[in-house]
Formats: structure tokens, sequence, C-alpha cells
């Protein structure tokens, strides 16, 4: 069961604290579900790193790796969005705790929907993933989803991460 408030996004797993995500799921019609992601490199990705002598080539495989992982990451989602098309559902991009307005703390939920030990990732104290080339993300799911992100109802114009213009 999904609920949502002006503020919050309330699953099974816990809450997603984001008024912009909220506020893009009360636009969504239709039962409302909510997927969970993780993606990894995993550790060995980071003992080669450390492996290399010269920093200009720990910069580059590390560059690389985030690469890797943001383009591992968009073909589960792609994959994922493909096989809900086929049952009549779409949905939202990805949205990361660390994101707009939802703090990092919201690790610990998608942490407690998967069991992400069978891959061995986890969070520090910090709510950070470790190992560092790892991915955690929601979407929401829906028969429509009219906005893919909250962009649409962000006041900041400046955004690095904007992927909508905003009007009024």
């Amino acid at each position: 069961m999904t609920r949502i408030d002006s503020h919050c996004i309330h699953t099974e797993a816990g809450p997603i604290h984001s008024t912009l995500y909220a506020h893009l799921a009360e636009k969504c019609k239709g039962e409302l579900s909510v997927v969970c992601m993780l993606t990894t490199l995993g550790d060995e990705f980071e003992r080669v790193i450390q492996r290399l002598d010269q920093l200009s080539a720990q910069y580059t495989v590390d560059a690389f790796g985030s690469e890797m992982v943001e383009e591992i990451t968009d073909l589960l989602e792609l994959e994922w969005k493909k096989r809900i098309r086929t049952d009549g559902l779409c949905s939202t991009r990805r949205f990361s705790p660390g994101y707009c307005d939802w703090d990092l703390v919201g690790q610990d939920m998608i942490f407690s929907a998967l069991d992400a030990s069978r891959i061995s990732v986890k969070l520090n104290e910090y709510h950070v993933i470790i190992p560092s080339k790892s991915i955690s993300a929601v979407a929401v799911i829906a028969r429509e989803v009219p906005d893919e992100t909250p962009c649409a109802f962000c006041r900041k114009q400046n955004c690095i991460w904007r992927r909508e213009s905003h009007t009024d």
C-alpha cells in the first residue's frame, strides 16, 4: 500500500520524505507502487583504483567507474520500464536520496526494502553507500505518469540536475 501526503510518500518499506517527489506522485493516475533499485560495481573496482600508482590513472579509472555504474543503472531502468509497459503501466524516472529535497537518510528506506548484503553493499554512518560506485534509487509506477521528474514542480532555476524547465 502506497499513501501520499503533501511532504511524503509512505511505502511498506518506509517513507520517502520529499515534498517534490510526493507532489509528482500525487499527479499520477491509478494505483501507485514504488520500485527500489540498487546497482554497484562492487568492492573489486575500488581495489583496482587503489592499486594504481599514478594519480592521473586513479582519477581516470574513477571517472570511468562513475560513468559505468550510471550506464548500468540506466540499462536496469530501461529494462523494468519495458516490462511494466506490457502491463499498461508507466513510471517516473529514477530518483535517488541526496537529490532535490530528499535527504541521504532516505537510503535507509531503500536498504530496508532490498537485501543489499546479497551484493555486498552497505551504508556508512552518514548514509553513504559503500562501495562508492553504487547507485540506489526509487521510481513511482502508475497507470498514468504525467511528469517523469519532480523538476516540473521545483523553483530552483539554476539547478545543475534540472531535467525540465519550470513554467508558471
